[in-house]
């Protein structure tokens, strides 16, 4: 039976963690591009709900916490709130984790906040698109 050292293990999960990551990335795009496809049919006149009624159409579809934000909005007076949230989540992350989330969140909304010249210290960024441009530009499968 072979052991593994204790610092092999804590390698494996530093891996799993970061696949984990990358899965829960994947999962949140594949989410947002569901959302937007709904938001884009859901206008269409022969679409129907099952209770009959008519179609709906969305304006506009906001995605948070982009790549690339084209609305940036100051978050500042209310950082205490977002973070006492954040602590709600204690069940899914260990102590270490959940302060490196605060830390490392803290950390990019100012980034965010200085880089578009924010007056505020925080910022959240978002991409704001109307619901008729949201086929362009999408890949094919």
């Amino acid at each position: 039976m072979r052991r593994e050292s204790s610092q092999g293990r804590r390698s494996l999960r530093a891996e799993q963690d970061r696949a984990g990551d990358l899965l829960g990335v994947a999962r949140q795009v594949r989410l947002g591009l569901a959302v937007a496809e709904a938001v884009l049919l859901a206008g269409l006149p022969r679409v129907r709900r099952s209770s009959g009624e008519r179609a709906w159409s969305v304006g506009h579809l906001a995605l948070y916490d982009t790549a690339s934000p084209n609305v940036v909005i100051e978050t500042s007076l209310v950082q205490a709130e977002r973070h006492a949230v954040l602590d709600c989540y204690t069940a899914q992350f260990t102590p270490d984790d959940l302060a490196a989330l605060h830390t490392g969140l803290d950390r990019y909304e100012r980034a965010l906040a200085a880089a578009h010249g924010i007056d505020g210290t925080h910022a959240e960024g978002w991409r704001v698109r109307p619901a008729a441009a949201l086929h362009i530009g999408r890949p094919k499968p």
